[in-house]
């Protein structure tokens, strides 16, 4: 039966091959879909021809049939796969290492625990599946062919590259690797939020993080529609009903011309700014500053006098230099330097004033690196009451 099968494909491969399609015809040209072309390096006689090949006939019928091939037909040509992608055993590349490091196939397949027929065997299968020689072989033991060299080499760099992606795989479903998209509103240039940042990348260098600055209603919107995994952001996160976590607190500090009257003391009284113009950005936590000024200094029939420009803290701060304005800031950018400009603490009876940073994420965030970033953030939880 088996020997029935056998001239039943290869007389389906005869004709397949043979076939003369007419000039012009749509099977002019190899068509993967419906045939697989067998090429043989050499005619022989049926009875003595192992075939190793995979042969397509029509679109779903696929049919194998398995010989070993032995030593003297180690030249014979592949299956021609027409573009097809070749299914390489990767225990087999393994034997091809091993082989080579050991320069005979009876020490590789100790190594590898195998029975020395077994080996051999995966490896003359993969030299028909490659249609080359990979290995010399004599009674002293197996050389690398200049194919085998470059089979040998590519085989290692697989296997480095499969190690890094098993590693890889592992560092990120433990939230040790992959990718972090945070947004904020706020400078990263000084205080607690760079220090996170620094921390947590240090800690866990397989992480890469994209940063993004926008206002804070497009920091909402971006974590709900899972462009962020989370969002830090200036004050309370009032707007937002998912998942949120108060952090650290920052002082608010009033920043005034050099030149000022007032640059002169050390602390301020929020009543000794009463008559003075404050001027703030729009952008966050702009409306957060401005409820403060508002709570300090509004009293009935008389209200501080704000402007809010848009621009960001860079050029308020530019714009005090001027002399018109003062403004107050988180006391973050007390470590930057600009010329013209002194930072003053202001207080109440009650203390200096905070302001509150809060991260917020979506609750049905699976990133496992989210969840790493969330226990750096838990262990800077530590806001100081809102004033």
């Amino acid at each position: 039966m088996q020997r029935c099968l056998q001239k039943e494909i290869a007389g389906k491969a005869l004709r397949l091959s043979n076939a003369r399609p007419r000039v012009g015809s749509r099977r002019t040209r190899p068509d993967s879909r419906r045939t697989g072309a067998l090429a043989f390096g050499r005619t022989q006689p049926l009875g003595s021809l192992p075939i190793i090949a995979v042969m397509c006939v029509g679109r779903h019928y696929r049919a194998r049939c398995h010989s070993v091939l032995n030593a003297r037909d180690a030249g014979i040509t592949p299956l021609a796969t027409h573009g097809q992608i070749m299914d390489l055993d990767l225990s087999s590349l393994r034997g091809v290492i091993a082989a080579a490091e050991h320069g005979s196939f009876r020490q590789a397949a100790v190594a590898l625990n195998l029975k020395q027929s077994a080996l051999s065997r995966r490896i003359r299968q993969l030299e028909v599946q490659l249609g080359v020689s990979l290995f010399e072989r004599s009674s002293g033991g197996v050389r690398l062919t200049s194919a085998g060299a470059n089979m040998a080499r590519a085989a290692r760099r697989l296997f480095g590259d499969v190690d890094d992606m098993v590693a890889s795989a592992r560092l990120a479903g433990r939230g040790e690797a992959g990718v972090m998209k945070i947004g904020f509103c706020t400078s990263v240039s000084a205080g607690k939020l760079r220090a996170v940042l620094a921390d947590h990348i240090k800690s866990f260098p397989e992480i890469g993080i994209q940063v993004t600055e926008r206002t804070r209603a497009q920091l909402i919107t971006a974590v709900s529609a899972g462009d962020l995994d989370v969002a830090i952001i200036a004050g309370q996160a009032r707007q937002y009903a998912g998942p949120s976590m108060s952090l650290w607190s920052e002082r608010i500090v009033v920043a005034l011309p050099a030149r000022h009257p007032l640059s002169s003391s050390d602390v301020l009284e929020w009543s000794d700014l009463k008559d003075e113009t404050f001027l703030l950005s729009q952008r966050d936590p702009g409306p957060d500053l401005r409820n403060i000024i508002l709570r300090k200094l509004s009293s009935p029939g008389d209200a501080p006098t704000i402007e809010t420009w848009d621009i960001g803290n860079e050029n308020v701060l530019a714009m005090l230099e001027a002399g018109r304005h003062v403004s107050i800031l988180c006391e973050s950018w007390t470590s930057l330097a600009y010329p013209g400009v002194r930072f003053r603490e202001v207080r109440d009876p009650s203390g200096p004033s905070h302001i509150t940073f809060t991260a917020c994420w979506e609750q049905h965030n699976s990133n496992p690196a989210l969840a790493r970033f969330l226990e750096s953030l838990r262990k800077t939880h530590h806001p100081t009451p809102f004033i």
